[in-house]
């Protein structure tokens, strides 16, 4: 059986940062996307809770150097990518642990 990594988000961009290639094109863009889930709590009260989702996204067959470009705050995205789990130490010296994901599309809707 073959192991599948692979999560779909439709959310709002929160920041989005391009990155230019040597030849002046746009390379990849690293971005957050805000995704809601909405539920009532045992008290009968709305809840939404937002999770942020760091995302970095390479120009290429499914990702056009144009949408990297037109990446702004605010704007919906729907992505397709995989998980990525990075494990670093902080300056403070504590080992930690983030989440990425890595595009393999983004459009814009």
């Amino acid at each position: 059986m073959d192991c599948i990594n692979k999560i779909e988000l439709c959310g709002i961009v929160g920041s989005a940062r391009t990155i230019n290639s040597e030849n002046g094109g746009v390379s990849h863009a690293a971005f957050t996307v805000a995704t809601n889930f909405a539920y009532r709590n045992s008290n009968g009260d709305p809840v939404i809770e937002t999770t942020w989702h760091s995302v970095t996204g390479f120009a290429g067959p499914g990702i056009k150097e144009k949408t990297l470009k037109a990446l702004e705050k605010g704007c919906k995205v729907h992505v397709i990518g995989r998980v990525r789990n990075i494990r670093y130490t902080g300056g403070d010296g504590i080992e930690r642990t983030m989440t990425e994901i890595i595009a393999t599309c983004v459009e814009i809707v």
